[in-house]
């Protein structure tokens, strides 16, 4: 899931029984499989970066797809969530196009617990989303 360092943090304090990784891609390419790009990461250390099965909420600055397509190839793609650029249709503020385009760090959030592979405390039920200020 990729989210700032400092919403990590708020992660781990408010619910500690999720683990939260943060990655941030810089050269794109290395999304590819190792046989499309020299830059791209072997199997290894996609895994290593991404587990197996784990569910992957990506937030990029441009169009899901774009994602989505240098993700082709790889394993289990059903669990990459890209949140991105959609168009609208409108001129507006960059906080609505935010909002708009479901990257909020509020959507992000949700889009984390509200899969079936979302989180669950010890006893195995769902934890509330709480607001936070």
């Amino acid at each position: 899931m990729e989210i700032s360092r400092r919403g990590a943090a708020r992660y781990a304090q408010h619910t500690p029984y999720l683990r939260v990784r943060v990655v941030n891609i810089v050269d794109l390419m290395a999304l590819l499989p190792r046989e499309d790009h020299p830059h791209a990461f072997s199997e290894d250390r996609f895994a290593e970066l991404f587990t197996h099965d784990t569910d992957v909420v990506f937030a990029f600055h441009g169009y899901a797809r774009a994602v989505h397509q240098l993700l082709h190839g790889r394993e289990n793609l059903t669990r990459f969530h890209v949140r991105g650029f959609s168009e609208q249709g409108t001129t507006t503020t960059p906080f609505d196009m935010v909002v708009l385009n479901r990257m909020s760090r509020y959507h992000l959030v949700l889009k984390r617990y509200g899969g079936p592979a979302g989180p669950r405390n010890q006893a195995g039920a769902r934890p509330a989303v709480r607001e936070h200020a």
